[in-house]
């Protein structure tokens, strides 16, 4: 039976990888919870066993210190020697600054699931709303057929795109579920997913939806 101990006083974050392994799948496994309940603060929790266990909706200290080193040993998670802070500004105007650093060409947009714009940078109003409406049907196509492609074709990826003959993405969607509410993020051209603005983002819609 394997002991787990903290080594450490730190502030929890998810990484960008884990933000995107926990928001884009709406049935999560107890590492995935543990990611998302990180965001639902506006400051960063520190790592210490009441809060752990706070976070696993009060479960023993075993199972909850198991399901952060699962989290930890995927790369789902990082410490930081001080307290994040959740951004001081108005949700869409730190969206719409957000979303200009997921994209090579700085443009892309986050829809509801009726298909209005929430959020959009470097596209016009005419192009968000044409474009938030196909983002949200492809939304429809993703949950209507995520079952099988996940059980059936082993296919756990949750991102849909528009590619050019060699591959190179043109247009990405992905649904995104911060909570009881459904997001579609939509990006043009190359997506820059792997960064700090991302979760970020994940900490917005997690913190204002979930």
């Amino acid at each position: 039976m394997t002991d787990y101990r903290l080594t450490g006083r730190y502030y929890l974050l998810p990484t960008p990888k884990g933000a995107f392994q926990a928001l884009t799948h709406p049935y999560r496994s107890l590492a995935q919870h543990f990611v998302i309940n990180l965001l639902k603060n506006r400051s960063s929790p520190v790592s210490k066993p009441e809060t752990i266990t706070a976070l696993l909706d009060g479960c023993d200290i075993r199972t909850a210190m198991k399901t952060m080193h699962e989290a930890q040993s995927a790369g789902w998670i990082q410490g930081f020697s001080e307290a994040q802070q959740l951004p001081d500004l108005p949700v869409s105007q730190a969206l719409r600054d957000l979303l200009s650093t997921l994209s090579s060409s700085g443009q892309a947009l986050l829809a509801d699931h009726s298909g209005f714009p929430v959020a959009s940078a470097g596209l016009s109003a005419s192009h968000s709303q044409r474009l938030a409406t196909l983002a949200a049907e492809v939304a429809v196509i993703h949950n209507r057929h995520a079952d099988y492609l996940t059980h059936s074709l082993a296919i756990d990826e949750p991102g849909w795109g528009v590619v050019d003959p060699l591959g190179a993405s043109k247009i990405g969607i992905w649904v995104l579920y911060p909570g009881k509410h459904r997001f579609v993020l939509l990006i043009n051209d190359m997506p820059n997913l792997n960064r700090r603005e991302f979760v970020t983002l994940a900490w917005i819609l997690v913190h204002r939806y979930g």
